[in-house]
């Protein structure tokens, strides 16, 4: 098995003269600093101690980082700058310091959080959600302007790929057990799915979302729990973030996905018509049953599990509804991997 921990930077990789550019940007000398893990991204995460006795969380770019990682860290100071509010569910954000050009180093700070272990529960998942829906949306970009949402929202591709694609159909089929049962599944559900993926959210309720709302994304102190990683944050369909995030949570099997929906629904939230939520859970499966059965990343080994914990999920829920037919066995979900939170 690979290692769990995503490939990060050190601390000993950080040029000197950015160090002394950071230490003067904080107001305060770095006495020690460690690398902070948690995520699935392989960006550089440190939490610096100071010489004022003060930790901050330091979140960023560096060389040998995936290309487009100081556009998400601009993209995350702007949320921040654009939502004054974010202050009530995150820890606050302290600033941004760039070494040069995008291939260089850049990190973003934060008041560092003494994290603790929590248990999430389901009411708190239905709360999260609802203070996330409650910020004002008007400041920030539509989520067909985010590479990663136009994606997961685009009517084509996804499904229609794996249909339409020999070679990524056998990619595809690779993930069950059994090559002619899953064929003739392809065969049998995915003009279904595909007709479900087509339908159009541009109608549906909008809202603030957070745009990647998974467990690893919310930490806790032992006075209370915060949300991060707001790269993503959109305006768009407020139908996306919680069934990417009861999808998450049921994957991992912390919660039913059914019960998280009920309960929010009976607390006055999910407002969703029946067609959006199902439209949403097939467009979302299509897009991870693409990434699914691809390489894992060498520094990110748990990003394929994630992706296939989520994919299994919704295709096992829109089973239950009736949508399509039962799934083949799966091939592999490398149940060993787990998340701390």
């Amino acid at each position: 098995m690979p290692d769990q921990r995503e490939a990060k930077p050190l601390f000993s990789d950080i040029p000197l003269l950015f160090l002394k550019q950071c230490s003067a940007y904080l107001g305060s000398g770095i006495v020690a600093a460690s690398v902070a893990y948690g995520g699935l991204s392989a960006s550089a995460t440190f939490i610096f101690q100071l010489q004022d006795g003060r930790k901050v969380f330091a979140k960023g770019n560096h060389p040998m980082e995936m290309s487009h990682g100081a556009e998400t860290l601009r993209q995350e100071v702007h949320v921040y700058k654009s939502v004054p509010q974010l202050i009530d569910l995150s820890p606050p954000f302290l600033g941004m310091l760039a070494a040069g050009d995008d291939h260089l180093w850049s990190l973003g700070f934060w008041r560092a959080v003494d994290s603790v272990p929590f248990v999430l529960a389901a009411d708190e998942c239905v709360s999260v959600i609802r203070s996330i829906q409650c910020l004002p949306e008007q400041s920030l970009r539509s989520y067909a302007d985010n590479n990663y949402l136009s994606q997961i929202f685009n009517p084509d591709k996804k499904w229609r790929r794996i249909m339409g694609d020999d070679a990524v159909r056998r990619q595809w089929g690779k993930l069950f057990l059994d090559a002619g049962q899953i064929h003739d599944w392809t065969q049998k559900n995915l003009p279904v799915l595909i007709d479900w993926q087509s339908r159009s959210l541009e109608h549906a309720p909008k809202s603030f979302m957070h745009g990647d709302l998974r467990l690893d994304n919310i930490i806790a102190d032992k006075a209370r729990k915060y949300v991060i990683d707001w790269a993503n944050a959109s305006t768009g369909p407020a139908v996306f973030d919680p069934v990417f995030f009861f999808t998450h949570m049921d994957g991992l099997g912390l919660h039913d996905f059914d019960d998280l929906w009920e309960l929010g629904k009976a607390s006055g939230l999910l407002a969703i018509p029946d067609d959006d939520k199902i439209a949403m859970m097939v467009k979302l499966s299509g897009y991870f049953a693409t990434q699914a059965y691809r390489p894992v990343p060498e520094k990110m080994p748990r990003l394929r599990w994630m992706q296939k914990t989520m994919l299994f999920s919704l295709l096992n829920r829109l089973s239950r509804y009736g949508l399509i037919e039962r799934l083949p066995q799966i091939a592999d979900l490398n149940p060993e991997f787990r998340f701390e939170c």
